[in-house]
């Protein structure tokens, strides 16, 4: 309750903004007037994906890729959320899902709701190869036999997933 003179302003701070305030002001004469006011959360949550494995080279992974969430709001507070590999929201409150299976590129989503209702969303692409390159066609330009002249040797190598990087 506030006492306030004629004329003056009162600012109320409150500990939790968000919400439905009812406002009542009495004059000295007994008269009552009647407000509402209602202070809503219109910002988004945000999340972010990491990714963690054994790495390889150039953002690749050797081995599973697990794909962690983690999730923010600053109004009215993270509600629910998900991880998922299917781009459609997902709130069963999962914060890991793991990539097994070799991929040149597979998304990873997250998905965050506040108490409010608003929704954020994240993505990621995780890059898994386990098998190694294959090597076929080995020649030599004397067919194998022995020679003192400089030897030229071919080869043909091949990845089927993340490519070649080189032949040496």
């Amino acid at each position: 309750k506030y006492n306030v003179a004629a004329g003056d302003i009162k600012n109320l701070s409150f500990y939790k903004p968000l919400g439905t305030y009812y406002l009542f002001v009495k004059d000295k004469a007994g008269n009552i007037a009647r407000a509402t006011a209602t202070v809503s959360d219109t910002i988004k949550p945000t999340c972010s994906i990491t990714l963690s494995g054994t790495a390889g080279n150039a953002g690749w992974y050797r081995g599973p890729v697990t794909a962690t969430l983690s999730t923010s709001d600053v109004g009215s507070g993270v509600k629910d959320y998900g991880i998922s590999t299917a781009n459609s929201p997902v709130y069963n409150n999962s914060k890991t899902v793991t990539q097994n299976a070799d991929t040149k590129g597979a998304p990873i989503y997250g998905f965050v709701r506040d108490n409010a209702g608003n929704v954020g969303t994240c993505t990621v692409t995780a890059k898994k190869d386990t098998v190694g390159p294959s090597i076929t066609g080995i020649s030599n330009n004397y067919n194998n036999k022995w020679t003192n002249q400089n030897v030229v040797i071919s080869a043909n190598g091949s990845d089927a997933t993340s490519g070649m990087n080189n032949i040496k």
